[in-house]
């Protein structure tokens, strides 16, 4: 006999209830729903457990008998199959999807009932079934969900690309190229991006033949494939010819891809473009493709964009200039010292930030006394890098800034050196009168791990401020007091 439910068991009914889409949420009666409740309230208890759902599977109510598919899946495991695959004749289709989802979940695979539910009269059923096999992986519908591509639902096509994509498996290759024809511009779309992520080189006989297409959007998915598949190299004309072309999202879909895959071909083509690449946002996109690679032949192409007419693509070169600490590129980098926009200039102090750095240390000093505050607070955290006794120098002097933001960054940056002056003058500024101050100098000293400042540091974490006790206890736990 079924008692009466918990409260969460009821609060379990309505998630089950909710966990249907939108079409399927048809409200229970009150009767359907009491017996959910019921049902949920009896998990855990085995064999009456299973009964009773069992016996709910025949109810008149369609909510009851998913929701007794979905316990009975839980409860019995692998013994359920035979019921679910009885389930797969409801007349309801929801009841259809949770007992097909069961049998992925629970069967032994390919399974012939599976393989019949996929070609129900239903669209929802095909689906989900075919969302469900992607999403877990099942290989070995694989050849079924394929065939789908031809369905006359186009979310049904588009739940096979998906599920092809998500498999990943190399006998996908025909069939989604098959599938970038298809009428539906989101199916045809979802199937370059899935032929990209399946790597294989052989989707550019398909792909190239589309680079023409009048619809930009799909345009713009075989431009991106075409340089990640590596076909710079085999189709160079091609690649170059999308690299010119008109619509700005095709250009910049094609130095995405050469970012993802900067192959010297690749470079080569962009290279030989570069002087005619028509706008900011382009420039700046190929600065990105050349920081994603350790190729010498990035290094020219660089120097040039360093020395770009716009701000944004001389800033984003030099930092990736910097990134790379090649002596051609970081003389290159220091002609920007005197740039007339304070964002470059601060990408230079940032770039110069190469421990143990000393050729950095003149051109540090001279932005560190920059008319902007933030390019002196990026010189400042730059010379903490470089840290030698020249650099130390430099974040000494910062300490009198008039800027507070760039004198506080001075004293976090103290914490950096090895030099005994930054030691003494953490301990120092540990007793300054302006609590932000004290409270950085402080936790320099911890980042130090000074055995000398213990005294100094259990002294602080009595004083009468929290804050600076706080500080002052967590100086110690790094120091291991």
């Amino acid at each position: 006999m079924i008692k009466s439910p918990s409260k969460a068991a009821a609060a379990v009914v309505v998630s089950l209830l909710l966990a249907l889409p939108a079409a399927a949420q048809q409200k229970a009666g009150a009767a359907g729903k009491a017996l959910i409740q019921q049902m949920v309230a009896m998990k855990g208890q085995g064999a009456p457990a299973i009964k009773a759902y069992k016996e709910a599977l025949s109810n008149g109510d369609a909510q009851v008998r998913r929701a007794a598919i979905q316990l009975l899946v839980k409860e019995a495991g692998k013994p359920a199959i035979p019921d679910l695959k009885t389930m797969l004749a409801d007349s309801d289709e929801w009841v259809v999807i949770a007992a097909g989802i069961g049998l992925l979940d629970l069967g032994e695979h390919p399974m012939p009932e599976i393989q019949q539910a996929l070609k129900h009269d239903h669209m929802d059923v095909r689906m989900e079934l075919a969302e469900h096999i992607g999403e877990f992986d099942h290989t070995a519908y694989l050849t079924h969900v394929g065939s789908m591509i031809s369905d006359p639902e186009p979310k049904v096509r588009l739940a096979s690309v998906r599920a092809m994509q998500a498999i990943s498996s190399k006998d996908s290759l025909q069939p989604l190229m098959a599938a970038t024809a298809d009428a539906e511009r989101g199916v045809a779309t979802l199937a370059i991006q899935a032929l990209e992520s399946l790597g294989d080189p052989r989707a550019l006989q398909r792909l190239t033949r589309m680079a023409n297409t009048e619809d930009l959007a799909l345009k713009r998915a075989v431009a991106h494939a075409v340089v990640v598949l590596g076909g710079a190299s085999s189709h160079a004309e091609l690649t170059t010819k999308l690299l010119a072309d008109e619509d700005v999202g095709v250009r910049r879909s094609i130095l995405n891809g050469m970012r993802e895959q900067p192959d010297e071909a690749a470079l080569s083509i962009l290279s030989g473009r570069l002087d005619k690449l028509p706008t900011t946002g382009d420039r700046h996109a190929a600065v990105l493709v050349y920081k994603a690679t350790e190729s010498e032949n990035s290094h020219g192409p660089l120097v040039k964009l360093i020395a770009d007419p716009e701000a944004r693509v001389r800033s984003s070169a030099v930092l990736a200039a910097g990134q790379k600490n090649v002596d051609a590129l970081m003389d290159a980098v220091v002609t920007r010292v005197e740039d007339k926009e304070a964002q470059v200039r601060s990408s230079v102090a940032y770039a110069l930030g190469h421990e143990g750095r000393e050729a950095s240390v003149p051109h540090l000093t001279k932005l560190s006394k920059d008319p902007s505050g933030d390019v002196r607070a990026s010189a400042v955290q730059s010379a903490a890098t470089v840290g030698t006794e020249g650099a130390l120098k430099i974040v000494l002097a910062a300490l009198g800034d008039s800027e507070s933001y760039v004198a506080i960054q001075a004293v976090r940056s103290l914490g950096k050196f090895e030099q005994e002056a930054a030691l003494e003058k953490l301990r120092e500024l540990a007793k300054h009168s302006d609590l932000q101050v004290r409270l950085s100098a402080i936790s320099g000293l911890g980042m130090r791990k000074d055995k000398g400042s213990v005294p100094m540091l259990k002294e602080l974490a009595k004083e009468p401020v929290e804050v600076v006790r706080r500080a002052a206890r967590s100086a110690l736990d790094q120091i291991g007091e």
